[in-house]
């Protein structure tokens, strides 16, 4: 089974536990989990993988920024909403 399946049929499984969960088509490559906070589930994904689909899609970077800011996370969709992870890297660190 290809990653790409086994990312489809955990979809499938999770979204027979939760059929409102919000899926953003095309992103499919940005998705990195399943988020929960008090009575609210929704999918996770990564804020620059989503960026980088963009881009690959044709737009700028700048453009890209801008379109996942406004139109992205900016679009209140319900209760299950997605999340916008940004995934902190271990370069990310201060020098000691």
């Amino acid at each position: 089974m290809t990653k790409e399946e086994r990312r489809e049929a955990w979809l499938d499984t999770v979204s027979e536990m939760e059929p409102e969960l919000i899926v953003y088509d095309g992103l499919d490559d940005a998705l990195i989990g399943l988020g929960q906070q008090f009575n609210t589930t929704a999918l996770v994904y990564d804020i620059k993988k989503v960026i980088e689909i963009f881009v690959e899609d044709g737009m700028s970077e700048e453009d890209a920024v801008e379109h996942f800011n406004f139109n992205v996370v900016g679009a209140w969709t319900g209760e299950h909403t997605p999340i916008f992870l940004e995934k902190w890297e271990e370069d990310d660190r201060d020098p000691e």
